[in-house]
């Protein structure tokens, strides 16, 4: 109850301190030069007030209208505005990751409606969306535009793995992606864009420390470098960290409760590189990607043996080249061709290691027929070559040392513009080699009658089987999903805005990992299609913003009580929940400009309660049991200019009420919870050496 009436407290504190400092601040908008106000999202100008939007447009020579026609298309092949678009989208700005002391996206996407996390296998920890288990092929991450999903399961292990330091802006599609991204956009997509060397100019460098109560917490170097010359824009962005998962005891899988491990003492770590380069000219544009990310867990062998710690690597290389060709003033013609090499799951020493080659051409055409109306079409065709390492390993469903795998999909989208409401309408179709044929649909119409909108979306999208489901299983099939969402959006006034949506998500054919003891791959144990899955909710969000500072505050609920959820997913006794997966979420966070160089940005967090399986029961069967709810607490203050000009520091308090929330296993796999972090504090230290030199 006091935890209750402290957030309510909150709440009121927030709007009534946004109103209190409505102004503009003239003096930061006077500094932003003509390249520095055409970089800004169409959302975060959406969410400044009138009187900052009229001050830029007149800097720019521009109407208001004119300058709010920055465009974003994470949603669709067509740049449309956030109200627009067709997906229920989130943004989150540069500023609000900053401000808010984000230590790695696992903090940056807690603060985003419907999104939890949960522990797989293997010292990995992956997400959920709405109520779904999405870890595993139902979720694209992108970074600038590359796939950084893994092509042995499609998944994407999280926690200091992707700097926050470079990120620009993030695009987040609350749903399914399929029609325009393929079998592995499921039920969401997030679209991570990096600093260009037009935002860098010079080179940044920052330093974090983190300190957890019993052991460190990570250790980051991030430098970023970047410069326009002539028609060209050059990046050059490093990330070297080192991080612990957890500091408190734990034990693997419910046999060995009796036996924990002091992860404060080793057994958590977490290693990162990562590197992005990039170069883009006026119709030409180049980027290469290393990823190298390590997770250490402890295995437990036997008496004798005792307990012992691996190293998990995944390691990724990808490359593009894009061309974009302008025909005419109506006709754009865009031909890509990406490389992406991984090395997942690799173990020093494993009998079975393996890496994946995949080779991907596309072209796209976008043509407008007129003012009001656009088409957009395309082909993509990717070939994966896998391939083992160690002489020892084989492919299991082949028997062989190599496998092959080829997929062709075509795409089209249409869109019609009238002068309130926008119909779009188009799909994806996809021919495997291995799995046969694929198809996702999608129809939508969304409308802008003045402070008032609405999106009405229908879709069919599917998650493809990658190698390693194919590899141990018998006659795999694509999963299929049939999601429709509803949403609904107020502005206030000038700088306060609110959003609602509703949505059904049904999933036929999903494919889950069973176990049945036995030796034989594809028999014992590997990957079925089972019946029918899928969750229903709704997702309420606030914002509002003045240039004093900003607050949100959403809640998100989902139920599952109207789908036939699989065994390994359900809750034993309760229709309602999903395995390891809130199924209330509220969440508050916001920033506050004290002074033109000082701000505080608090964040609260409540995570209802979940169920996972924890233990045995007395015939040696996994039981499932009850976890309280979380409640997160967590502190930012940054100084801008900290001592002098170009110099910044940002500490911060995460879990300040020390929670240490558990991640849980969103399916009966036989691992106990994974315990979290306790209490950590941190500190960042950043230098932009144009402004410091300066």
């Amino acid at each position: 109850m006091k935890i209750m009436k402290w957030a309510i407290a909150v709440i009121v504190s927030l709007v009534l301190t946004a109103n209190l400092f409505s102004q503009p601040d003239r003096a930061k908008l006077e500094e932003m030069t003509r390249e520095e106000i055409m970089q800004l999202s169409q959302d975060v100008l959406l969410d400044m007030s009138i009187e900052d939007l009229s001050f830029l447009a007149q800097k720019l020579g521009v109407s208001m209208d004119e300058l709010l026609k920055m465009k974003i298309s994470v949603a669709s092949k067509t740049a449309l505005t956030p109200r627009e678009t067709p997906g229920i989208i989130s943004i989150i700005t540069e500023e609000e990751i900053r401000n808010s002391g984000a230590r790695d996206m696992i903090d940056v996407l807690r603060l985003v409606p419907g999104f939890d996390f949960g522990y797989d296998v293997q010292g990995v920890v992956g997400v959920g969306l709405r109520g779904n288990w999405v870890h595993e092929g139902k979720m694209l991450l992108m970074i600038d535009g590359q796939q950084m999903n893994e092509n042995s399961y499609y998944n994407f292990a999280f926690g200091n793995h992707i700097p926050v330091d470079q990120i620009k802006r993030i695009e987040i599609i609350r749903g399914p992606g399929s029609a325009i991204y393929g079998g592995i956009a499921e039920l969401g997509v997030i679209n991570i864009i990096t600093k260009s060397g037009k935002d860098i100019s010079g080179a940044e460098i920052s330093a974090t420390y983190g300190q957890l109560i019993k052991s460190t917490g990570r250790t980051n170097l991030n430098i970023n470098t970047g410069m326009t010359l002539k028609n060209w824009d050059i990046s050059a962005k490093g990330f070297v960290g080192l991080a612990n998962r957890s500091d408190q005891l734990y034990a693997e899988t419910f046999d060995d409760i009796s036996d924990p491990v002091d992860l404060s003492k080793g057994g958590s770590e977490i290693k990162t590189k990562h590197f992005n380069l990039g170069a883009s000219g006026q119709n030409l544009s180049f980027r290469l990607i290393y990823d190298d990310y390590k997770t250490r867990y402890v295995s437990y062998v036997d008496s004798a043996t005792g307990n012992i710690s691996t190293f998990n690597e995944f390691r990724s290389v990808l490359g593009e080249v894009n061309y974009s060709l302008k025909v005419n003033d109506k006709l754009s013609i865009t031909p890509k061709i990406n490389y992406k090499y991984n090395r997942p799951y690799y173990e020093e020493d494993y009998w079975r290691n393996f890496y994946i080659s995949r080779y991907t051409g596309t072209v796209s055409l976008n043509y407008l027929i007129n003012e009001h109306a656009t088409v957009t079409t395309g082909m993509e065709l990717y070939s994966d070559h896998g391939r083992c390492i160690e002489d020892t390993g084989i492919f299991i469903v082949n028997n062989q040392r190599t496998i092959n795998i080829s997929n062709m999909s075509a795409f089209a989208e249409g869109l019609i513009k009238t002068k309130k409401i926008n119909l779009v309408a188009g799909g994806r179709i996809e021919k495997n080699s291995e799995f046969g044929w694929a198809l996702a649909p999608r129809i939508g119409a969304t409308g802008i009658f003045k402070k008032f909108h609405f999106k009405t979306l229908v879709s069919g999208a599917f998650r493809s089987p990658a190698i390693g489901n194919i590899d141990v299983s018998k006659n795999i099939s694509p999963e299929k999903s049939f999601v429709t969402e509803i949403e609904l959006g107020y502005r206030i006034n000038e700088n306060m805005f609110v959003t609602a949506n509703l949505y059904d998500i049904k999933i036929d054919n999903t494919i889950i990992y069973f176990d049945n003891g036995g030796p034989v791959a594809g028999e014992d144990w590997g990957y079925i299609n089972a019946k029918s899955s899928g969750s229903n909710g709704l997702e309420v969000e606030y914002r509002a913003k003045y240039s004093k500072g900003y607050a949100t505050i959403n809640y998100s609920y989902y139920t599952v009580a109207f789908r036939s959820v699989p065994e390994s997913f359900a809750v034993p006794n309760n229709e309602n929940h999903a395995l390891g997966l809130a199924s209330h979420k509220f969440g508050i966070n916001g920033s506050l400009m004290v002074s033109r160089s000082f701000s505080v940005s608090p964040s609260f967090s409540v995570f209802g309660k979940k169920y996972a399986y924890q233990s045995l029961d007395q015939d040696g069967n996994p039981e499932a049991g009850e976890f309280s709810p979380d409640y997160l607490v967590n502190l930012s203050l940054a100084w801008d200019k900290f001592l002098t000009k170009g110099l910044s520091l940002t500490i911060s308090g995460y879990d300040l009420l020390n929670q240490k929330p558990s991640f849980l296993q969103p399916y009966n796999g036989w691992y106990t919870p994974y315990p979290g972090r306790s209490r950590e504090i941190l500190f960042k230290l950043s230098i932009n050496l144009a402004a410091f030199r300066n």
